[in-house]
């Protein structure tokens, strides 16, 4: 009777549509022409709503088709290809095994994600045997003490019994579960939800040691899921190619240390003293005495995870790397903020894949060892990381030619006897994947911002990792955007070319026409992704920015709508609603849609800058400043907030309190157009010309298509009698906009400057075609008339 009730309850809550689809797959339609797409509630199984995680969009027939090799994913972030997927190891291993079997069809599904585990992959396991895949490749092991479970999580219960865990976990994926839930959380109803994603510092208070007892749970349950993965894949006859996981062990110092248990106070002012002693000697390149010196703090206190890191250094500047290795592997597996896979659970994925496997069951591949003998002197560094465990391009591809040369010694003698050719090279795999010095910058801008915010700065020599890759920005930065842009377009293009039907490279292309100020082109593209994604919410919401950007709010407003449907908790396209109403002045509607959004998602910046711009049009400023003002300690590091806050500031006579928010925002993001744009406006404004001049050069070089930043140097050069190099810029605002009446104006005044008189009556005289009663331009005619004489 009890087993009824429930199981009519559960019907029943079924046929009223309450709960989400559990799996990780949504499958689609039936018959011959069944896909199977992304399911973004996936996640809300293993995280608060606001915190939840969500699949790499994607689609597959479920019939494969004849002569394929499929191949699924199954790790964490640095499997998925953070922190850029389109370019990371997956795209790469599929782009690598198709050229080199030319007669086979290698499809590679992504099935990694962000902040998960071996408790949330075992179900993504299970699940992707609807798609039938040939081989699974699996890379975890990061988020092991910080995922879902785990020891340090801030998703929910911390270490539970592994019983508990998955009768949690199984429950979750019925609907009478959720209803559960939902009955002892609100919050996970999905209407409102007061947790946010906050990366990496959200981990700051949950540091763990490494002799914390509940570290001893953390292996078990990542052995016991390893374990149930190995027999899933066995028993659906999966080839299972279990990977060990590398960190950056040499330019990676430890995220957090904490002193050994029951140090007493005089063994720790020993220690600190033997320790400042050894900092200093390593400072001034004493690297014996230091060596020492660490030795000695070590046996005080051989816990302290920064101790051993430099001691490690010094180690390997006298030239003793096996020790300087030690060192380092020591200091990753002592670190107090575990983001990176440790010794124990390394030797746990050596030892449990030998144990289950066999050559039809699970092979081992050693990436950890592949990469110590890649790297210089045989310790992994930013060669092949961006961070602590995220791969460089490099890196990338070298994880995934060893993973494509597995895949093909397991492959049937009749596929490994077809004719192949080389390996493609990692410069064949970029231009093929359209990876250029465009998506380099943008993916080095992204590391800039992350490594400005906790952990990160708390590591050792923070200062010295963001002026390396600020330094780096700058060699980026000295192309001119134009050129730039022209060889990331060619670049997609080219990409395009080997595979047309790829619907990422059409987003990626998009994107960058995009990010050059050409909207109509990046549409296109992305009607190309929505024909072969369907499902596919985040790109409905980009043609919804981009059909805002070309005036065309009520398009924008449908496109919004649309990624809505498919994802009601996408807040970016609730934003994208709010700003289509903006822009069509329906100032009202537009901040209730905004506060829907950030009722949704508290902790989503855009929101609360939104707002504020809405106010601001609305006419109502120190309500908008307020706002800014409000969110500023909790966003400090972000420069567009910084940017809008000095501008808004200063249109209100705040000079004082406006100039250190428009610095900040240039320090913050140095490639960013509007912040140079809105500084070189407030110099302007004080009558600092050459300061207005330089941000605006750099304004118009970071923005191909920034009308008034050309408009603005141009004036300035004027101002300055910089009359000759202010044609330039001015030409080139009345190329981009001819309809422009200040730049037209602009640009005749720097011609009769240049004596160019006659072209400067014909601007002059386009202008009033334009506007007739332009009284600027008249005037500038009749001077002119008057006599070439008169300035």
């Amino acid at each position: 009777m009890p087993l009824f009730l429930v199981t009519v309850l559960e019907a029943a809550l079924h046929l009223a549509g309450y709960g989400f689809d559990p799996h990780f797959f949504l499958r689609l339609g039936s018959g011959p022409t069944a896909s199977l797409a992304d399911n973004p509630r996936f996640g809300w199984r293993f995280f608060p709503r606001g915190m939840a995680r969500t699949p790499r969009p994607l689609s597959t027939p479920v019939a494969k088709p004849e002569n394929t090799v499929r191949i699924a994913i199954l790790g964490e972030s640095a499997a998925m290809g953070d922190p850029e997927p389109a370019y990371g190891f997956p795209r790469i291993l599929e782009t690598l095994l198709n050229a080199h079997f030319p007669g086979k069809r290698f499809e590679v599904i992504n099935t990694a994600m962000t902040a998960i585990n071996s408790h949330v992959i075992l179900p993504i396991a299970r699940d992707s045997r609807e798609a039938s895949p040939d081989f699974w490749i699996i890379y975890m092991g990061n988020n092991e003490v910080v995922g879902p479970f785990g020891a340090g999580t801030v998703f929910g219960a911390q270490v539970p019994p592994l019983g508990l865990i998955r009768a949690r976990i199984t429950l979750g994926a019925s609907r009478l579960g959720q209803w559960a839930g939902g009955l002892i959380k609100p919050s996970t109803t999905g209407e409102t939800n007061d947790e946010a994603w906050g990366g990496m510092e959200m981990f700051l208070a949950n540091q763990i040691r490494r002799d914390d007892p509940r570290m001893a749970s953390v292996y078990r349950h990542f052995e016991a899921n390893l374990e149930s993965i190995l027999a899933v894949g066995k028993s659906a006859g999966i080839k299972t190619v279990v990977c060990t996981v590398a960190s950056n062990l040499r330019d990676c110092p430890p995220f957090g240390s904490a002193h050994r248990h029951q140090l007493n106070a005089k063994d720790l002012a020993d220690w600190e003293k033997t320790y400042g002693e050894a900092i200093a000697a390593q400072t001034a390149n004493r690297w014996n005495e230091a060596i020492a010196k660490y030795q000695a703090a070590g046996q005080l206190d051989p816990e302290f995870a920064e101790g051993h890191f430099r001691w490690g250094q010094c180690l390997l500047a006298v030239g003793d790397v096996p020790g300087a290795r030690s060192q380092f592997s020591l200091a990753r597996d002592l670190d107090t903020l575990r983001f990176r896979t440790d010794s124990a659970l390394n030797d746990l994925i050596r030892q449990t894949t030998q144990r289950q496997g066999g050559h039809d069951e699970a092979t081992l591949l050693d990436v950890e060892q592949v990469l110590e003998q890649a790297a210089p002197q045989g310790i992994p560094d930013s060669t092949y990381f961006v961070d602590h465990v995220h791969f460089t391009f490099a890196g990338n591809y070298k994880v995934a030619l060893e993973t494509a040369k597995t895949v093909m010694s397991r492959l049937r003698p009749t596929v490994v006897t077809e004719p192949a050719n080389e390996w493609l090279s990692a410069e064949g795999c970029a231009q093929r994947l359209g990876w250029n010095d465009w998506s380099d910058r943008l993916v080095t801008e992204d590391l800039y911002r992350r490594f400005q915010r906790p952990p990160f700065t708390l590591q050792l020599a923070h200062s010295n990792r963001l002026a390396s890759l600020k330094s780096r920005l700058n060699e980026f930065y000295r192309v001119p955007r134009k050129e730039a842009f022209n060889q990331a377009v060619k670049a997609g293009q080219t990409a395009l070319g080997f595979n047309p039907d790829d619907w990422l490279l059409h987003e990626k292309l998009g994107e960058i026409y995009r990010d050059g100020g050409d909207y109509q082109s990046a549409v296109k593209e992305w009607e190309q992704v929505v024909a072969r994604m369907p499902r596919h919410a985040g790109v409905f919401n980009n043609l919804g920015i981009a059909l805002n950007a070309l005036g065309r709010p009520e398009e924008a407003e449908a496109r919004f709508r649309t990624a809505l449907g498919l994802d009601p908790l996408l807040v970016e396209a609730l934003n994208g609603v709010g700003l289509s109403l903006a822009q069509r002045r329906q100032f009202p509607v537009a901040l209730r849609e905004f506060e829907r959004a950030k009722a949704l998602k508290p902790g989503y910046l855009p929101t609360y800058i939104n707002i504020s711009l809405a106010l601001e049009a609305s006419g109502q400023k120190e309500r908008a400043v307020d706002q800014y003002l409000a969110v500023l300690p909790r966003f400090s590091a972000n420069p567009v907030l910084h940017a809008n806050l000095g501008r808004l500031l200063a249109s209100q006579g705040r000079t004082n309190e406006a100039l250190p928010h428009l610095q900040e925002a240039v320090r913050l993001a140095p490639g960013n157009a509007l912040a140079h744009f809105n500084l070189g406006n407030f110099l302007l404004a004080s009558g600092d010309l050459n300061g207005a001049v330089e941000h605006f050069a750099t304004a118009a070089s970071l923005d191909a298509r920034s009308l008034d930043a050309r408009i603005n140097l141009g004036v300035c050069l004027i101002r300055a009698h910089r009359s000759e190099e202010a044609l330039a810029p001015l030409q080139e605002a009345v190329t981009l906009s001819p309809q422009s009446i200040n730049a037209r104006l602009s640009y005749g005044i720097a011609l009769r400057e240049n004596r160019r008189l006659d072209e400067s009556r014909t601007q002059f005289r386009e202008v009033l075609r334009v506007e007739p009663t332009n009284v600027s331009a008249k005037r500038q005619l009749e001077s002119l008339n008057a006599g070439p004489e008169t300035p």
